[in-house]
């Protein structure tokens, strides 16, 4: 009979194995045992539970990548104008300035693994957020040193777009993702015994 509700997982199992009495048993393919039936039910019930109900509106989630994209690409840009500082910069600073233009591809990449999975690794948030962070501070504290100002009011704006993405894509919820296991399902530290 035709039912306007969806099914639930489990009668959807017991549908696949049971085949129901109107179709043949594949041969050499017997119904699924109970026990691992039930087992499945509740690896999937954690699964939904983990990640339905709570998570960012699509539209949140949407604005929040567009941030991170956004930030990724003016760190491109940051990174082509550096090279030009690095071809022109005397022979005192030219480590300085090749050391900072490295660092802007870095947190292009960083960004980009963001806006793509911004659920999906753990600390890097909170990683990128610290250390973007902590140069606004140093700028703040330091006041007029050469380049403080413009830098920390550059890293001021990037940092107050990444939060806000930080919030949209709720990127607090890679925590709450289960930890992937070994390959193989192997214990770390030596071969199976």
């Amino acid at each position: 009979m035709f039912s306007i509700r969806p099914r639930t997982t489990a009668e959807r199992l017991d549908k696949v194995n049971d085949r129901g009495p109107h179709l043949r048993p594949v041969v050499g393919h017997p119904p699924m045992p109970t026990p691992f039936r039930s087992t499945q039910e509740v690896v999937m019930k954690f699964a939904d539970t983990a990640l339905a109900g709570h998570g960012p509106t699509v539209r949140a989630d949407r604005t929040g990548r567009r941030l991170l994209v956004l930030a990724s690409l003016s760190t491109v840009g940051a990174f082509v104008l550096g090279i030009g500082l690095v071809t022109g910069a005397p022979d005192a600073r030219i480590w300085v300035e090749a050391w900072r233009t490295s660092a802007y591809v870095v947190f292009a990449g960083l960004f980009a693994l963001l806006a793509a999975a911004p659920r999906s690794h753990r600390g890097l948030w909170e990683l990128v957020l610290g250390q973007k962070w902590a140069l606004v501070v140093f700028a703040a504290v330091v006041g007029d040193v050469n380049e403080a100002r413009v830098a920390g009011l550059i890293d001021l704006v990037l940092v107050a777009a990444v939060t806000v993405a930080y919030v949209l894509c709720r990127g607090w919820y890679a925590w709450r993702m289960p930890a992937a296991g070994p390959a193989g399902g192997q214990p770390s530290g030596g071969p199976a015994t």
